[in-house]
């Protein structure tokens, strides 16, 4: 299957396990790849026949800040759901990178990676 990929995304949330965490907007990074046939778009080169990134990108961006969460678990879950909801994709992956989760150990980042597809 083809993917549409988007990399890097710097998503904003009130996320963390300790309140005080939560009470300020911490920067994430997301990876999204979106398994999609792309061959229809390509063939006619119409971009109505495909998954517009942009929109991809605010929808993302959008449930980072909808509500205060505490796990990373439950953002991805969230995003990968609402992506499947809104666009045509057969499946989505979703690494989602908390870079201050475990800068004290010296870590670049903790992340949790989803895969979630239409068909279970």
């Amino acid at each position: 299957m083809d993917s549409i990929r988007i990399l890097d995304l710097p998503v904003r949330a009130h996320i963390g396990v300790p309140e005080a965490e939560r009470d300020f907007l911490q920067e994430l990074r997301v990876d999204a790849e979106l398994s999609f046939d792309i061959r229809a778009a390509a063939a006619g080169d119409d971009f109505s026949k495909t998954i517009d990134y942009a929109a991809v990108c605010k929808l993302i961006l959008a449930v980072g800040m909808k509500r205060e969460r505490r796990l990373v678990e439950t953002l991805a879950e969230e995003m990968a759901a609402e992506i499947l909801a809104e666009f045509p994709a057969e499946a989505v992956r979703l690494l989602v990178r908390k870079p201050s989760a475990l800068r004290s150990f010296g870590a670049a980042a903790a992340a949790v990676e989803v895969y979630r597809s239409r068909h279970g």
